[in-house]
């Protein structure tokens, strides 16, 4: 498929404005009529006078108004993914040069969205910190690279990164039980639920079976310009690495919260 570099250009721009009027106009239009009174309190606080609680509350906002393009993009993306790694005759014919419509779609979609999202971390670092800076830029900089290099776009694999997203929705969903104060058992099942999601789409099926395939090409492949060489092998083990980090950081918390429970309940 010959790339127009223009017309990807304009949807990632499109993708970018739109990602940006789903966090401030649509998410709190929609919390408005669906949760008004959590919504308004945390606009109430925003506005006390007493700095530290109206801090607290401008970074819950900020983190509220970023978790349905967040859900989103991650259900969108998700499907994508799957679509374009096992259903995408074009790209699985060749996955280190081939393109298709699916997969520039997808890459416009995901250039926006981490464009919007890095923006987001810059702006509300309290609330998201290093990492998911981190995250951003990388994620960025690959769907850059991938959608708009003619030589070895990597489309198949950058494909095959979408299917993380899949733990996304899960995670919000989680944090929405949270926020609410649900029934105690529905929130440790969505924590186990998210858990082993994440596992399987960024342990199992990333770390150990897409990221792999990515390096294998890159040692094989001579003729690659050394800068895309650099900045994949740079991409896929920072990725890889916070993968792992994250992963351990959920086993260190269901760890603690359950040595907790143990502990009171010897206590008891």
């Amino acid at each position: 498929m010959a790339l127009d570099r223009a017309r990807l250009f304009a949807a990632c721009a499109l993708s970018c404005s739109i990602w940006y009027l789903l966090y401030a106009v649509v998410t709190p239009f929609l919390s408005k009529m669906i949760v008004p009174i959590h919504y308004d309190k945390m606009l109430q606080d925003s506005k006390k006078k007493d700095e530290k609680i109206a801090k607290k509350a401008r970074n819950a906002l900020g983190e509220w108004n970023s978790r349905w393009p967040g859900f989103l993009h991650a259900v969108i993306q998700g499907c994508l993914g799957i679509y374009c790694c096992f259903f995408d005759k074009e790209l699985i014919e060749n996955t280190v040069s081939n393109t298709s419509t699916a997969w520039m779609v997808a890459c416009a979609v995901a250039c926006g969205f981490f464009a919007w999202d890095l923006l987001i971390c810059l702006t509300n670092y309290e609330v998201f910190g290093w990492q998911f800076v981190l995250h951003a830029m990388f994620c960025l900089f690959t769907y850059i690279t991938c959608g708009f290099v003619q030589k070895y776009p990597f489309a198949w694999h950058g494909a095959s990164f979408l299917i993380f997203e899949l733990s996304t929705p899960v995670l919000h969903i989680r944090s929405a039980l949270i926020e609410f104060k649900c029934d105690s058992s529905a929130i440790t099942i969505s924590t186990y639920v998210f858990a082993v999601v994440f596992f399987l789409v960024r342990i199992v099926w990333g770390n150990f079976y897409a990221f792999p395939l990515v390096w294998n090409h890159l040692i094989r492949l001579d003729d690659m310009p050394s800068w895309q060489k650099i900045a994949f092998w740079a991409f896929s083990l920072l990725s890889a690495g916070l993968n792992s980090f994250w992963m351990l950081q959920i086993v260190k918390s269901g760890m603690k919260k359950r040595n907790g429970k143990s502990k009171s309940g010897k206590s008891e």
